[in-house]
């Protein structure tokens, strides 16, 4: 991941662009809502009843993609997670107000070096986008 005064960009290898169907991901920074630190990043990333995903999910291995679907568990409206997660590696949860992706959903070991750099809510709101803590 890259953070910059203005933008976030997470990177992807030519392997993940290929399982999540997707190139890079940028978002303007004043885009963000809050982030939080996770223990295991891929089993923040459900796959709710009537949602669809354009990548891979296998689990213990990979879930790369875009996840789209309703809102669990308020069921109002749809919400688009953009997950990059490996095995049960340790990551964050970044929540946004963006038009297409309202959360990203990322393992990494610079998690906490990221988070102390965005100044932003450490903890989201309960039930916001579905969110759960892992």
């Amino acid at each position: 991941m890259e953070l910059t005064d203005t933008a976030l960009t997470v990177r992807l290898h030519w392997w993940e662009k290929a399982a999540a169907r997707r190139s890079n991901l940028t978002v303007p920074r004043r885009a963000i809502l809050a982030a939080r630190p996770l223990r295991n990043a891929a089993a923040a990333v459900e796959r709710p009843a009537g949602s669809s995903l354009s990548g891979i999910a296998i689990n213990g291995v990979t879930r790369s993609g875009t996840l789209t679907g309703p809102v669990v568990p308020a069921g109002r409206g749809t919400a688009s997670t953009f997950a990059v997660c490996h095995g049960s590696e340790p990551g964050m949860e970044i929540l946004l107000d963006h038009p297409t992706v309202q959360r990203i959903v990322i393992a990494t070991p610079e998690a906490e070096q990221l988070l102390a750099r965005l100044s932003v809510e450490r903890e989201p709101a309960g039930g916001l986008y579905g969110t759960h803590s892992p």
